[in-house]
């Protein structure tokens, strides 16, 4: 019996042990969730939204404007758009698998651009503070040795373009709360007599600012109504009406826009507006034709001087005109001015109705072979739409 009772107290103490040391193993297993941290160029501080590496405080892929202004990647840069606050300081980190580069720098004011700040990017360098509190355009540019960052303040936003009713001259967005949060933001605007045509915003009444040679950064926001972007994509034609602009801000989400329309637009009168050709798809040998003097500096002008209207329907005809295959032009006010009460506006290929097989569909107008072409504009003013008519003779 003794012996009996010694093996069943073995057995039970084996068993015991077994089961402390399964329950132990079990336990050992269970861990928390691994936070993943993507390689990138991260933004961090207590003058910002966040003071930790996280999906939301990572920088985007820096672009500037390339030719024919479109939105061009820059190896080594990086860019955000944020609000920071005068109290505190950030500092940009850059994770390369298991190891963190923390980059600082001492900013200085442009001499000619008063919202306008840089400085040379050190490793462990003081981190960066600003005077003001404010939303930021900040971009940094880790490419070779020179290593450098800017940080651009938006004292106004404004909206502009044809599509404003206003062309070339900017219409300021209130902010609708004065109160500073990092988080947030909200600007508006409203009574903007829209008509038919682009629109986007941008910040100083400035599209860019150069950071290097070259290398001109987006002070302008477009693109998806949903997740406007630093040199988006010109925003949706509203055509005619008066509406009031929203441009919201979140952290970690970007910028929205909303338009309400409130009223209808007014018509505009274009039976004294005289329209040109520009551009260096312009030839230089047709008869009437001038290098371009205005700001933008464009090849050669053409005008087609004021419209024939008929029944509410304007027509502006430039014929037997001598294109350059491949080169690009618009149409426009004449000097890129009011003319005849309308405000400045140009157009491209997104108001071509027809058109030799070849020619763009957005952007400049640009027709493959060079040659001798009719081109005929009409504007339906009560329904402020547009039709370009492109014949190759």
């Amino acid at each position: 019996m003794k012996n009996l009772r010694s093996v069943f107290y073995c057995v039970l103490t084996v068993l015991v042990a077994t089961f402390v040391l399964s329950s132990c193993k079990k336990d050992d297993d269970k861990k928390g969730p691994v936070t993943v941290i993507e390689d990138g160029v991260y933004l961090i501080g207590s003058s910002v939204a966040s003071e930790n590496i996280t999906v939301d405080s990572r920088m985007q892929n820096g672009v500037y404007e390339g030719e024919g202004f479109a939105a061009t990647p820059r190896a080594g840069m990086y860019q955000s758009v944020l609000f920071i606050s005068s109290t505190g300081s950030f500092k940009i980190v850059e994770v390369k698998g298991s190891d963190k580069i923390n980059y600082g720098a001492t900013i200085a004011v442009d001499s000619e651009k008063d919202w306008a700040f840089s400085g040379d990017v050190t490793v462990d360098g003081s981190e960066i503070s600003v005077a003001e509190n404010g939303l930021y355009f900040v971009y940094v540019d880790l490419q070779a040795d020179a290593k450098k960052i800017f940080v651009l303040k938006a004292n106004e936003i404004s909206v502009i373009g044809d599509g404003t009713g206003s062309g070339s001259i900017d219409i300021p967005l209130t902010k609708k709360d004065d109160a500073f949060s990092k988080t947030k933001g909200e600007w508006e605007v409203t009574n903007v007599n829209f008509r038919a045509g682009w629109w986007k915003f941008r910040m100083n009444q400035n599209w860019t600012y150069a950071i290097a040679e070259g290398v001109p950064a987006f002070t302008n926001l477009g693109g998806d109504v949903a997740d406007l972007t630093p040199g988006g994509d010109n925003l949706p034609d509203l055509g005619l009406g008066v509406y009031t602009v929203t441009l919201k801000y979140e952290y970690g989400k970007g910028f929205s826009v909303t338009t309400k329309k409130t009223g209808e637009g007014e018509v505009v009168d274009y039976s004294n507006c005289e329209l040109e050709l520009v551009g260096t798809g312009v030839g230089a040998g047709n008869p009437g034709a001038v290098a371009d003097g205005s700001s933008w500096g464009w090849g050669n002008v053409l005008s087609a001087g004021k419209p024939v209207v008929t029944n509410g329907v304007s027509t502006w005809t430039w014929a037997n005109v001598e294109l350059v295959g491949g080169e690009g032009f618009k149409l426009r006010t004449v000097g890129d001015a009011e003319s005849g009460g309308v405000t400045p506006f140009s157009k491209g290929a997104e108001i071509i109705t027809s058109a030799p097989e070849g020619t763009s569909t957005s952007g400049n107008i640009v027709v493959t072979a060079d040659g001798n072409y009719n081109i005929v504009l009409t504007i339906n003013a009560a329904e402020e739409t547009f039709s370009l008519v492109i014949t190759k003779l």
